[in-house]
């Protein structure tokens, strides 16, 4: 406390004097910025919560931005970090605009572990208070390339999973370079530090938490490595009964949109729910959906899947959602597909008391924005068929009444352009393959006798397009 007393007299002197000279480290004059940047840090590493500290912030706010040009941008790394961690989101968010300049000029040359400091503070801004970053449009690039050269560098796996999940909640998101290098860093640390993944006594390199955080970067930037998500689907079957819900959730759709099976976790995570009927009725509609749906994707056992998805989503959840009072106005759009596809897959929830869930779930479904590329899949569809068939295209398919870019209810066949939520990279043979996505909606589809086709987006307008099409169509 007498370290920071004496601290915030130099910058009160600073402050009453209006400015400081070139001399900045000047003990008679001012404090050294990055040693000030390193005090708040070590604040943010103890229990030092005062009246005291929290005055130390505000001062070293202002008197930062004063000096912005004088700050290195490893010490702005620092600064950020502090201020995160403290959650003075206003205040960190002001520092960010002060040294914009750094981060655009010197982000992508500071050092590896104040990249990942960087980084990582600027996407708990973004999520916090919907900061924008758009000072680094044209620098994504240079970001990527460099943090997939670091992560090799890096000796702590709990730095590389903060790097790739600060990239994609800062909305910079990853190249496949940087997922490639990432997966196979901690899956080769994982091998080394866990030899038994079945023994709560192994040394792991990630908290249970963590392993949930990793499939999930890798499922939201539609990537898959398949031994990293059979090593992380073995070690949480261990912790399944201790995870949080939200880990527990992000955990599993990250499975299914992968398109990865584990049957193990996936019946461990079921019976969870079967078992705590509280840790049901805690989730947020959104998030039963989401479980929902990852268990009709993924869990083999359809006794099981029948018994957990009508766990998660009783009628009354149901109706209150739909019916036109409901909650849905609020909720993310990302819901109603969702819902849509665990609707489709089981019967029983189909219907409630005077109204079709199925056919309210269609109803928001179609309100939501449709593609461009859909139009103009149908602007090709048009092409090749006949003028009077034209009036055939329509957007809906099935039984389900599932929405979709292109269908043709004669031939019973529908389309889909390729989209980031229907395609993945697979990142051990790098190969673009069906997500979990649009492997279940051609399943539903199936079942109702269709058949689904999933169009290149690079291959609309093209001749080769209207080729492909045109023998399809005739072949079908």
């Amino acid at each position: 406390q007498s370290l920071l007393r004496i601290v915030m007299q130099s910058l009160d002197h600073d402050a009453n004097a209006g400015s400081i000279g070139s001399h900045a480290e000047s003990p008679a004059s001012s404090v050294h910025l990055s040693d000030l940047a390193s005090l708040l840090i070590s604040l943010g590493n103890t229990s030092e919560t005062d009246v005291l500290a929290d005055s130390l912030l505000a001062k070293s706010a202002v008197h930062f931005r004063k000096h912005a040009g004088e700050v290195s941008t490893e010490a702005v790394c620092n600064i950020l970090m502090a201020f995160v961690r403290a959650e003075r989101w206003a205040e960190a968010w002001d520092l960010v605009m002060s040294f914009k300049s750094c981060f655009v000029s010197g982000l992508v040359n500071v050092r590896p572990d104040h990249l990942v400091v960087g980084i990582w503070a600027l996407a708990r801004i973004v999520l916090q208070g919907g900061a924008d970053l758009s000072f680094l449009v044209g620098r994504e690039q240079a970001l990527r390339s460099r943090a997939a050269c670091i992560v090799p560098l890096l000796e702590d796996t709990g730095q590389v999973l903060r790097l790739v999940w600060g990239f994609i909640c800062a909305r910079i998101y990853c190249s496949t370079e940087l997922l490639q290098a990432a997966a196979e860093h901690i899956h080769g640390q994982f091998r080394q530090n866990s030899q038994d993944v079945a023994s709560r006594d192994s040394a792991d390199v990630l908290s249970p938490s963590e392993f949930c955080s990793v499939v999930w970067c890798l499922a939201s930037e539609g990537a898959r490595h398949q031994p990293l998500f059979a090593a992380v689907g073995d070690r949480l079957c261990a912790f399944c009964g201790e995870l949080a819900s939200n880990d527990l959730v992000d955990a599993l759709w990250a499975f299914a949109a992968s398109d990865v099976a584990h049957t193990a976790f996936f019946e461990a995570a079921a019976l969870r729910f079967v078992e705590d009927a509280e840790l049901c009725r805690s989730l947020t509609f959104t998030d039963a959906v989401r479980v929902a749906w990852a268990f009709s994707a993924a869990l083999e056992n359809l006794e099981l899947q029948a018994a957990v998805v009508q766990l998660l989503l009783p009628p009354p959840l149901l109706i209150n959602a739909l019916s036109a009072g409901g909650e849905h106005t609020s909720m993310p759009a990302c819901t109603w597909p969702l819902l849509h596809i665990v609707l489709t897959v089981h019967e029983a929830l189909r219907n409630g008391p005077g109204c079709s869930h199925l056919s309210l779930c269609a109803e928001q479904v179609a309100q939501q924005i449709r593609s461009k590329a859909g139009a103009g899949l149908r602007r090709e569809l048009c092409a090749v068929l006949p003028k009077e068939l034209h009036e055939d295209i329509s957007q809906v398919a099935g039984f389900s009444q599932m929405l979709v870019d292109a269908a043709l209810p004669a031939k019973r066949i529908a389309f889909d352009v390729v989209s980031n939520a229907l395609v993945l990279v697979d990142l051990i043979t790098l190969k673009s393959l069906p997500s979990g996505a649009a492997q279940l909606r051609r399943e539903c589809l199936r079942r109702d006798g269709w058949s689904l086709r999933l169009i290149p987006k690079e291959s609309l307008s093209s001749p080769l397009c209207r080729d492909a099409l045109g023998d399809l169509l005739k072949n079908h």
